[in-house]
C-alpha cells in the first residue's frame, strides 16, 4: 500500500488543515503561519492548497508526494 492509497483511504481526496497538521505533527495555527512565510515547506503546501469559499483543503495526492 502506497502513502497515497493510505491517505486516500483515511481522509478522502481532500484533507483539511487539521488533518495535514496532525499528519505533519504540527499545530494547525503553526501550519497556517508557516504557509505565509517563504519556506520550502510552505511553497509545497501552497501548491497543494485548494480553497472552497472560506474553507481551506489540501489535495491528498500532493500531500502524499510531499511526504515521499
Amino acid at each position: 500500500m502506497t502513502t497515497f492509497e493510505y491517505l486516500l483511504q483515511k481522509h478522502g481526496p481532500l484533507m483539511s488543515l487539521n488533518d495535514v497538521a496532525s499528519l505533519l505533527k504540527r499545530s494547525a495555527n503553526g501550519l497556517r503561519v508557516c504557509s505565509y512565510r517563504d519556506y520550502e515547506l510552505s511553497k509545497k503546501l501552497n501548491a497543494a492548497k485548494f480553497q472552497m469559499g472560506r474553507r481551506v483543503y489540501y489535495h491528498t495526492q500532493k500531500i502524499a508526494e510531499l511526504i515521499e
